[in-house]
């Protein structure tokens, strides 16, 4: 009789390798996927803060007086900047942010006076905006 020593040991050896085989590919799918996915998620904040302001700017319009409101939104590294552009009829809100693609920019719409502003953002973070009517235009500052 011929004994094979190591048999054990070389199929243990090769079912290891095809499991490394299988897996690791899988690992760097799961590790872009999830770079995707955080970009998509950064995008979706993006939009929150510009339906968020705009929305908040209406509100103020239509409350009319000295009305004043308090906004808090989470600004995500891929924004760069925020503009806003009045027109005769309302204003624009863009939220301007980097992603893969290359840059986008989101827009809210509001139907009041807007008093133009940018503001530039280096860190991402928690961010107020104090949103105040003063005689009929509608000013956005940034709080530190």
């Amino acid at each position: 009789m011929i004994e094979i020593r190591g048999q054990v040991s070389i199929e243990l050896l090769i079912t290891i390798g095809v499991i490394l085989v299988l897996f690791i590919p899988l690992l760097f799918l799961i590790y872009f996927k999830a770079g995707e996915a955080n970009e998509q998620i950064m995008q979706v904040q993006a939009q929150v803060i510009a339906i968020r302001l705009s929305e908040l700017s209406n509100s103020v319009g239509n409350a009319g007086g000295n009305s004043t409101v308090m906004a808090e939104v989470y600004i995500p590294a891929t924004v760069k900047n925020i503009s806003i552009e009045s027109f005769e009829t309302g204003a624009e809100i863009t939220v301007h942010s980097i992603t893969s693609n290359g840059p986008t920019d989101i827009p809210g719409l509001v139907k009041f006076n807007v008093a133009p502003a940018f503001f530039e953002f280096k860190n991402p973070g928690l961010t107020r905006f104090d949103i105040s009517n003063e005689n009929g235009k509608i000013e956005i500052k940034l709080i530190k």
